[in-house]
């Protein structure tokens, strides 16, 4: 095989697989070919529950009625607590990391909770 034929074999296959894919062109200039919707059955789509259909946007005649709420599966991010952690920035001496970091996984939490042992803080 000769390195012209390699690079025109490369391309047919590059080729080949964007049009498999469902783009035209190539690479990062590659345009998204939509699939047809006519192609969806309906019927094959789970039924949505009541908490589904609560958190979904509402719209009437293409205008938005109540925003969604989250995601289909479930509310974005972390659930809300009372007093949430907040982020620092603090200098260790170099021994005291390591024998934080000693202690295993949560090691950030045990070093809350010993600071508030400290300070006299209740949990």
């Amino acid at each position: 095989m000769t390195a012209s034929t390699s690079i025109t074999t490369w391309a047919l296959l590059r080729d080949q697989a964007a049009s498999r894919h469902g783009s035209e062109g190539s690479g990062m200039n590659a345009k998204h070919v939509k699939s047809d919707p006519t192609l969806i059955d309906l019927d094959d789509a789970p039924e949505w529950t009541e908490d589904q259909l609560a958190r979904a946007e509402l719209a009437v005649d293409g205008k938005v009625i109540r925003e969604a709420n989250g995601t289909l599966t479930r509310p974005r991010g972390r659930p809300r607590v009372a007093s949430p952690k907040q982020q620092v920035s603090v200098r260790l001496d170099a021994d005291l990391l390591t024998a934080l970091k000693a202690t295993g996984p949560r090691w950030q939490a045990k070093m809350n909770a010993e600071l508030r042992k400290a300070m006299g803080l209740k949990h």
